[in-house]
């Protein structure tokens, strides 16, 4: 079936998508440490994580960052070598947690 562009791809965007995915599992890591009895808030921020720090920290002071990614090979972050950045980038001080390999990931 010959359709036009325009109506080929009904639907949220895929910004839009990954968007609601992220506020997704943003709340739901909310629940869960507020379950354990943490204070916490959170926002979706820029989709370049660097960037996302450098807007959040024009809001407000850190005394840390904590950062988690996959194993080494299988995160996109510790190919950009994320964590070194951002101590360079923030002057703050940054832990970087790495993810058990074969751990299930939840959302």
């Amino acid at each position: 079936m010959d359709v036009p562009s325009a109506y080929r791809h009904l639907g949220p965007a895929p910004a839009d998508r990954a968007y609601a995915l992220a506020a997704q599992r943003l709340d739901h890591a909310l629940d869960q440490l507020g379950s354990l009895g943490a204070t916490v808030t959170g926002e979706v921020g820029d989709p370049d994580a660097l960037e996302a720090v450098r807007t959040t920290l024009r809001h407000f002071t850190a005394d840390e960052i904590i950062v988690s990614t996959l194993p080494q090979g299988l995160s996109r972050w510790l190919h950009r070598d994320l964590p070194s950045r951002l101590r360079k980038v923030t002057g703050v001080t940054v832990t970087h947690l790495v993810a058990a390999q074969g751990a299930e990931a939840t959302t």
